[in-house]
């Protein structure tokens, strides 16, 4: 059996690479450049730069492991969906993969892999068109579509991981929910680690307790929360953070914090309870504190969330603060 499933791995590495190479421009027959010319004469040679690099193979991306943490990260949420929304000095980013906003999507995963920002891909259904509810096999096709695209660009399970989808519970039931993560898990195949949840507490104890549901019924990794009019309270904080640290305990998760943030941070009384939701997170060993936002252009409705709005810091004490946070 041992034999057979090594096979069966590299058989898999074989095809997924050919695939792959065979998806590039460098497989379309369109002719010989001039340095082709040279290079097939043997008269010039190709710099390894110039050369399309394949994904590591299979086996090398199962066997990563998460990134060791001294400290949480801290860092911007809301990245993609509402412009680029971040300035490229956090040390983490929620960026959502929206169908009509790829520019943006994609701007954002070049700034994270030229600045060692660690990025959470929220493979999101929102669009401008309305709420998207694919079958499952163009489900399972945008998410291969995106893995792949992630980890030729320079993404793997030390820089980058899955969610799935912002806020579910407004747009759609528990059941589809939990279909919709099960599914992605599958067809993520442990290539990266992967989230879900991404939910108000007080909307998901709501709409059916879909944590704990969340927990009972899908598969993931880690248990992504959100912080932000349902914990805007010293006492909610405190008492809402444990139940999610307890719940992540007792199904075994990984805990995240993909969105915090409900306060007017250039004020006195909104950062510190910003801090407030910060060190709370830290205390319960979250991973990661997203917040929004860091960095906001033209969206004047949630100016008052942002420390940065069209180009103007808004305290350039708590910006300060923050930054320092992060470091």
């Amino acid at each position: 059996m041992e034999s057979v499933k090594k096979i069966s791995i590299v058989f898999l590495a074989v095809v997924v690479i050919a695939a792959f190479a065979c998806s590039r421009p460098a497989c379309r027959d369109i002719g010989p450049t001039e340095q082709n010319r040279a290079v097939k004469e043997g008269v010039a040679e190709v710099e390894d730069s110039q050369l399309p690099k394949p994904p590591p193979p299979l086996e090398d991306i199962f066997k990563q492991k998460p990134p060791e943490m001294d400290t949480m990260r801290i860092g911007a949420s809301g990245v993609g969906k509402w412009g680029l929304a971040m300035t490229g000095k956090e040390a983490v980013a929620e960026i959502r993969h929206v169908i009509d906003r790829e520019d943006y999507f994609w701007e954002a995963v070049d700034l994270c892999l030229g600045n060692d920002i660690y990025m959470i891909v929220n493979i999101h259904n929102w669009t401008f068109n309305g709420f998207l509810e694919p079958d499952e096999q163009q489900w399972r096709q945008r998410v291969e579509n995106l893995v792949t695209d992630l980890i030729n660009r320079g993404a793997s399970k030390q820089n980058t991981r899955i969610t799935i989808i912002n806020e579910p519970m407004k747009h759609m039931s528990r059941e589809a929910y939990i279909k919709l993560v099960n599914i992605a898990y599958d067809q993520i195949d442990q290539r990266f680690y992967m989230g879900a949840g991404n939910e108000e507490y007080d909307l998901a104890k709501k709409r059916g307790n879909m944590y704990e549901y969340l927990c009972q019924n899908a598969s993931f990794d880690i248990l992504d929360t959100h912080w932000q009019a349902s914990l805007s309270t010293p006492a909610d904080i405190e008492k809402k953070g444990n139940w999610f640290r307890e719940l992540a305990d007792r199904y075994g998760k990984r805990l995240s914090v993909t969105e915090a943030n409900w306060f007017d941070v250039a004020t006195e009384e909104g950062y510190a309870l910003l801090i407030k939701q910060m060190v709370k997170a830290e205390e319960l060993g979250s991973e990661d504190f997203c917040v929004v936002f860091t960095n906001l252009k033209n969206h004047p409705q949630y100016e008052w969330l942002s420390f940065i709005y069209n180009g103007e810091v808004r305290n350039e004490t708590n910006w300060k603060d923050f930054l320092e946070r992060i470091e």
